[in-house]
């Protein structure tokens, strides 16, 4: 039987990139359409980012690497119904702190208190809640908190295209982004984002994958959701899981990422120009089974964990989050289980000492 990688050398290698470059579509469009559609960002301002990201990323990685979702900050904007501008403002924070990370080296110390079963906890937690939404808008149809309009003119004429603005989130969105939005968001972003995509490009394209360092990652990550928070766009990453869905579906170079980004400025200038009824018309349905998809996906990275204690600390973290809509809560809930387990293994340690020893 013939394996992949045999098929592949059977194909042109610019069907392979072409194929490649819409590797990990089934991450980006369902949670990109949930902005959209049910938290009321701008379509072109959103699509046209993507866009722009996937070419520059193509141009200076020359390897697939992904552009992404930040996925915890869009799914807890989605399950809350957030304003774009309380997700602006978490974009803003967390270009703020990539460029701290950028300018201090702060990654692999950040990354020791982020452990594994902390992050898979947070995506258990995401998972879940996503899957919640999701089965809301299949079963209830329930109504939608924001639609994007875009501007009208006097006489009811739409304005096209959309315009694009700068605008600056209030105050009060900088607080609620940073608990509800960032907390929970910065242990993917340094552990998924970062570190595994850095090693896993070195995996998959050893010395091609040279430009492909943490550093430079928060580096691009820090510009993209400068500009995501500037023009209330879709706060963005990277992430290993959608290099390897590339380079599954058979990319191998930047070219794949300058074909993405082709797409989606496509898709942009399609919204800019697209009768806004047609947003009210998406399936809500169609649109919460995709979003479970994404949900059960993200629920099942938590598989790969091993042992009692860090399938105790992803499951409290999963569970919480999900029941309370908010991973602070969630972070709390893990550091907390992950203290309680560390004590009894140590009360335990101790015990056993003493009765080595004789003592009682």
């Amino acid at each position: 039987m013939k394996t992949i990688e045999t098929i592949k050398d059977n194909f042109p290698r610019a069907l392979l990139e072409t194929t490649g470059a819409f590797g990990d579509l089934g991450t980006m469009l369902p949670l990109a359409l949930g902005l959209v559609v049910i938290c009321g960002f701008n379509p072109v301002a959103l699509f046209l980012l993507v866009g722009l990201a996937y070419i520059s990323t193509g141009l200076y990685f020359r390897v697939p690497v992904p552009v992404q979702p930040l996925k915890a900050m869009a799914a807890i904007a989605i399950v809350s119904g957030l304003a774009p501008s309380v997700v602006s403002a978490g974009a803003l924070w967390i270009s703020l702190i990539l460029l701290v990370i950028y300018m201090t080296g702060l990654a692999d110390k950040l990354n020791r208190i982020f452990t594994k079963p902390i992050v898979r906890g947070i995506q258990l937690g995401v998972g879940l809640m996503l899957v919640n939404s999701g089965l809301r808008l299949v079963l209830n149809g329930e109504i939608i908190p924001h639609v994007f309009l875009p501007p009208v003119a006097p006489g009811g004429t739409w304005l096209a295209p959309v315009p694009l603005s700068i605008s600056i989130p209030a105050l009060s969105d900088f607080r609620d982004a940073l608990f509800l939005l960032v907390i929970p968001q910065l242990p993917l972003t340094l552990g998924n984002s970062l570190v595994s995509t850095e090693y896993t490009a070195r995996d998959y394209f050893g010395p091609r994958a040279a430009r492909v360092t943490a550093s430079n990652l928060s580096l691009s990550l820090m510009i993209f959701n400068l500009l995501a928070g500037l023009f209330s766009a879709m706060p963005l990453c990277h992430g290993a899981g959608g290099l390897t869905a590339h380079r599954r579906f058979g990319a191998s170079t930047g070219n794949a990422g300058a074909i993405a980004g082709s797409f989606f400025i496509l898709l942009a200038v399609f919204f800019a120009y697209m009768d806004p009824s047609l947003l009210s018309k998406i399936p809500l349905p169609l649109l919460g089974a995709s979003i479970i998809y994404i949900g059960i996906c993200h629920a099942l990275l938590a598989r790969d964990l091993k042992g009692a204690r860090a399938v105790a600390i992803a499951a409290a973290m999963g569970g919480v989050g999900a029941y309370f809509n908010n991973f602070t809560w969630a972070l709390i809930a893990g550091f907390a289980v992950g203290g309680l387990v560390r004590l009894n293994a140590g009360l335990l340690r101790t015990i056993g000492r003493m009765r080595a020893y004789r003592i009682f």
